[in-house]
């Protein structure tokens, strides 16, 4: 699985991105920007910012609710540099007590 796998978040983010990329580049190009152009992108880039955080939140939400599909409850989603998605299982009880035991022993 990766991220491709739900598109319409991506989609969604994608266009949130470049909608901002406009947004900074029709501000730049209005000339000499008053204190209050500045204060209205200012706020529009940190709204927009703040709807990529909250996609992006909703998409490792969906990759754990996936994880634990597939891998059973307390998985956990980790995605590559790749943008795949890597579900591990959640660790047997008792096993990093022994990991832990283990190294200090030795």
């Amino acid at each position: 699985m990766n991220r491709r796998s739900h598109p319409s978040l991506v989609t969604a983010a994608l266009a949130l991105v470049i909608s901002a990329a406009i947004l900074a580049g029709t501000t730049l190009d209005a000339g000499a920007p008053t204190p209050l152009d500045e204060a209205r992108a200012v706020a529009s880039h940190t709204e927009l910012a703040q709807r990529l955080d909250a996609i992006e939140l909703r998409v490792d939400r969906a990759a754990l609710d996936i994880c634990a599909e597939e891998k059973g409850p307390g998985a956990t989603a980790h995605w590559t540099g790749n943008s795949e998605l890597i579900c591990h299982a959640a660790p047997e009880p008792g096993a990093i007590v022994t990991v832990l035991l283990e190294g200090a022993t030795q």
